[in-house]
């Protein structure tokens, strides 16, 4: 009897295993893509932002500048600005205490202005902590309350202050009558008390945008450094200018010196043509009377708009020297001369504080004195040491790293150009260019504000 042979057994190949098991096992999803984790620090960083390295700077300072004010302030909510920027202060310097720095904001018609500064190692944290004040949807719990007590106990002290008054009134003398800008920018006790947190929040995130803003930072730091502190790469560098030791055009000496750098190509004159625009085109007048122990006088006249601020601030300081004589005359009490902007337009400002009898001849002095620089200003080794003495003045306050900073921030504000160097352009300075700037200053704006009874007249003959 013969028996089936069996079948021969074939394996089953290893990789039909393989696909079997495969099959068998529940589908992965695929992996998502990788994307690069938000930046938790770019909201909140200026569009613009600009460098000037100080090797040798003790300290790291940072403005960052807004172009709102207190012009801004909503009705029946005057003060808000100010309020704003002393939570920024107080808080803010609370915050960066413990790493050896400080803030300051200040607020001006169409400004608001915050400086941090901290020591090279600190800076970038301390910054971090004051943009959030900045840039975060509520304030810190209490803040407001105890910004609002410190604003009203200054408005109780300051209440019928002469000063303020003579402010309020030189306000509508270069802003003119109904400006935004000549209402109470500290606020008064109504105003504050109606301030929410809410209002204010409002008017950070309406006005304080990164999109319109210019952060300026000067120190001992690179531009890689601030780029990953800031957050943006500077868009301008400016290394620290030179420090040239004489005048070009004093008599050479063989002492080993220092190199001077290059003076610019041309004299400064004062900026001319259709874009050489001024604040104003009308003169005015205002005598107000009150019975004070002291008399204000305020003389601004407006400057043609382009003009170099080298030139513009040279201008202010021959007119300082010349109202602050030495020896000081007996009844002067104190005179103050600035460039300021008005309507993003410079103006030359004289603010004159003096003994009640004499506020007539002093507002007379003032005048002639700008007249006598557009027709006879220093000549020969007096206008070399003045324009030196000028220099002097200009170097030692931009030496500071928190003036710089602000300078900085100001004139990229502006008009987007950084401000020029002053060592460069000192020395392009001349008797023409600053007599032909006094004599192309507008009409002139004059306030006096005192007893008017006891202002002594003129003697017959004067101008």
């Amino acid at each position: 009897m013969s028996h089936p042979r069996p079948l021969p057994r074939r394996g089953v190949p290893k990789a039909v295993l393989l696909l079997a098991v495969l099959l068998a096992l529940p589908l992965a999803r695929p992996a998502p893509a990788a994307t690069a984790p938000a930046d938790p620090g770019s909201a909140g960083v200026p569009d613009r932002v600009v460098l000037q390295v100080q090797p040798d700077a003790p300290l790291v300072a940072l403005t960052i500048r807004y172009p709102f004010g207190h012009a801004q302030d909503p009705e029946a909510r005057e003060g808000s600005a100010h309020l704003l920027a002393r939570i920024v202060t107080e808080e803010g310097t609370a915050q960066v205490n413990e790493l050896a720095g400080r803030v300051e904001a200040r607020v001006g018609t169409h400004e608001f202005e915050v400086t941090v500064l901290a020591p090279p190692g600190e800076w970038d944290r301390a910054w971090r902590r004051v943009r959030a004040l900045l840039t975060d949807a509520s304030l810190p719990g209490g803040a407001l309350d105890r910004a609002r007590a410190g604003q009203l106990d200054r408005i109780t002290f300051e209440e019928g202050a002469p000063v303020r008054e003579f402010e309020r009134e030189r306000s509508h003398l270069l802003l003119g009558d109904g400006s935004p800008g000549t209402r109470r920018p500290m606020g008064t006790r109504e105003s504050l008390q109606a301030i929410t947190a809410g209002d204010l929040e409002d008017w950070r995130a309406r006005h304080l945008a990164p999109s319109g803003a210019v952060l300026a930072v000067v120190g001992p730091l690179s531009a890689r450094q601030v780029e990953a502190g800031v957050g943006r790469v500077p868009m301008d560098v400016m290394d620290t200018p030179g420090r040239p030791e004489r005048d070009p055009a004093a008599p050479a000496d063989t002492t080993p010196r220092a190199p001077v750098l290059p003076s610019s190509s041309s004299p400064l004159r004062p900026a001319t043509g259709p874009d050489a625009s001024r604040a104003w085109e009308s003169d005015r007048r205002r005598q107000v009377d009150r019975d004070v122990t002291s008399s204000w006088v305020a003389v601004a006249w407006p400057l043609p708009s382009g003009t170099s601020p080298v030139l513009t601030g040279f201008l202010a300081h021959l007119l300082r020297e010349e109202l602050n004589p030495v020896p000081a005359d007996r009844d002067l009490y104190r005179s103050d001369v600035e460039i300021r902007q008005v309507n993003d337009r410079p103006i030359l400002l004289v603010t004159t504080t003096v003994h009640p009898p004499a506020t007539l001849r002093w507002e007379a002095r003032i005048l002639d004195a700008m007249d006598r620089i557009a027709e006879a200003p220093p000549e020969g080794s007096f206008f070399a040491l003045t324009r030196r003495r000028y220099r002097a003045e200009v170097v030692l306050s931009e030496a500071v790293p928190e003036t710089r900073s602000r300078l900085l921030a100001r004139a990229m504000a502006a008009d987007g150009q950084l401000p020029p160097d002053l060592t460069r352009e000192i020395w392009a300075l001349d008797r023409e260019g600053v007599a032909a700037l006094a004599a192309e200053a507008g009409p002139v704006r004059i306030l006096v504000f005192g007893p008017s009874a006891m202002m002594e007249p003129l003697p017959s003959g004067s101008p």
